[in-house]
C-alpha cells in the first residue's frame, strides 16, 4: 500500500492492485515475468522479496526456496556486485583475509538488499522507472514531504539535484511524475546485473573522460523532449539538513546544466534540494568514527543506514524533505546565453533555496509509504 497525501485536497489516497491509477497500473492486473515462471502484482508484498503471487500455487521468484537456476545466479551475482560496490566506495581491497571477513559480515543484508534492487529492476521493466521507484519508496524513507514549484509535465527538463545519499535517485524519480525521465550518473558495478533500470542511465566514467559522450546524450534526449536528472556535484555531498549552510555543497557543482542550456535554450530546467535522506541515529553510529574524513564519514553513515534497514526498516526513521525550484528557461538566467553566466545565475537560485527555510514552499505532497 501507499499513502499519498496532496496538500490541494484533504482526502488520503490509498494505491492498491484494484485502485491504481490508469497511469501507473500495468497494461495486465499480472504478468508472467520471463523465465521466472511466477506472477507478480504491484503494490502487494510478500515477506521474503515485497512481491506477491497472482495466485495460489504460483511460487514468488525471489522466494529463497524457489528453485531456479537463473534467479539464484541473478540474486548471487547482485549481492556480490553490491558487496563489491561496498568495497569500491571505501577504497579497501576486493581480495585477502580483511576483504573475507568483511563480505561474511556484511553477507545478510548485502543480499536482502540485492533482493530489493533485483524487485525494483523487474519492476521497472513491468511499470517503468517511475513505477517501480513508487513501489519501493517504503524501503527508504518514513515520510517524504515534496515543496516548491510543481515539474512540468511534458517537454525538456533538466532536473538539477544534490546528492546527500545513496537512495536519492529513487525518491527524486518517485517524486518526479515523469515516465521519461533518465538519470546521469557514474558508472557503477551493479549496473551490469540491472539491465531494466540500466535503460533510464545514462553513464559516465569515474574520472569523467566521457564526459562529452553523455552531454550529447543528454541534449539529443532532450531535444527529443525528455527529462533527464543530473548531479552536478558529481559525487556524494553534505546533506543539509545534517549541514546547514550551503559553501561546500556549491563549491564542487559542474557547469554541466549552463553547457546543456546553452546549446538548447527551449528546455526548463528545475533545481532539486534533498532534505534528510541520511537519518541522525546513522550519522551518530558508532560506524561513522571510523571514517577518517566528512565524505567518508557520510559514505559508512549511508551504508549502515541501508544496511540496517533491509534487516530492521523501523530503526532508522527517514523523514526526506525534496524541494523543487521554479522551472526556469536559460534566457531567464541569462539573456545572451553566457554559460558563464548562466551558472553562476543558476549556482545564486541553489543558494538561496539552500538558505531559505524548507517551510516557507509550498507544500505539494506527503507521502508516508509505510501508511
Amino acid at each position: 500500500m501507499l499513502n499519498i497525501t496532496k496538500a490541494c485536497s484533504t482526502e488520503t489516497q490509498v494505491y492498491a492492485p484494484e485502485t491504481l491509477p490508469s497511469e501507473l497500473a500495468p497494461a495486465q492486473s499480472s504478468l508472467c515475468q520471463q523465465n521466472l515462471m511466477a506472477c507478480v502484482l504491484l503494490y502487494n508484498h510478500c515477506d521474503n522479496c515485497y512481491s506477491e503471487v497472482a495466485n495460489n500455487g504460483t511460487i514468488c521468484p525471489m522466494n529463497d526456496t524457489y528453485d531456479d537456476e537463473l534467479h539464484r545466479s541473478c540474486l548471487s551475482q547482485l549481492t556480490d556486485l553490491t558487496i563489491r560496490e561496498v568495497l569500491i566506495n571505501f577504497k579497501l581491497r576486493q581480495t585477502g583475509l580483511f576483504a573475507q571477513l568483511f563480505r561474511l559480515a556484511v553477507h545478510l543484508p548485502a543480499r536482502e538488499f540485492a533482493k530489493l534492487v533485483y524487485r525494483i529492476d523487474q519492476d521497472a521493466g513491468l511499470f517503468g522507472l517511475h513505477g517501480a521507484a513508487l513501489n519501493a519508496l517504503h524501503h527508504f524513507v518514513t515520510r517524504l514531504e515534496i515543496r516548491g514549484w510543481p515539474t512540468p509535465a511534458e517537454g525538456p527538463l533538466l532536473v538539477a539535484a544534490n546528492h546527500p545519499g545513496g537512495t536519492d535517485p529513487f525518491v527524486i524519480t518517485a517524486a518526479i511524475d515523469r515516465r521519461d525521465l533518465y538519470i546521469l550518473s557514474q558508472e557503477h558495478i551493479i549496473f551490469k546485473a540491472l539491465p531494466n533500470i540500466s535503460k533510464y542511465i545514462i553513464c559516465t566514467a569515474e574520472d569523467r573522460s566521457d564526459g562529452h559522450l553523455a552531454l550529447r546524450k543528454t541534449i539529443n534526449l532532450l531535444k527529443d523532449q525528455k527529462s533527464v536528472l543530473l548531479y552536478p556535484g558529481g559525487e556524494l555531498e553534505l546533506d543539509p539538513a545534517l549541514f546547514p549552510g550551503s559553501g561546500i555543497l556549491l563549491r564542487d557543482w559542474s557547469r554541466s546544466i549552463a553547457l546543456i542550456l546553452s546549446r538548447i535554450p527551449e528546455a526548463l530546467v528545475q533545481p532539486a534540494i534533498l532534505r534528510g535522506t541520511i537519518s541522525l541515529q546513522a550519522w551518530k553510529s558508532w560506524l561513522t568514527g571510523f571514517g577518517k574524513s566528512v565524505t567518508t564519514k557520510l559514505q559508512i553513515a549511508m551504508i549502515t543506514q541501508i544496511a540496517v534497514q533491509q534487516l530492521k526498516p523501523d530503526a532508522y526513521p527517514v523523514q526526506t524533505t525534496l524541494i523543487l525550484g521554479q522551472p526556469m528557461r536559460a534566457s531567464e538566467l541569462d539573456g545572451k546565453l553566457d554559460p558563464d553566466s548562466i551558472h553562476l545565475a543558476m549556482m545564486s537560485v541553489v543558494d538561496q533555496i539552500l538558505r531559505n527555510d524548507p517551510l516557507q514552499y509550498p507544500l505539494l505532497q506527503e507521502i508516508n509509504p509505510r501508511v
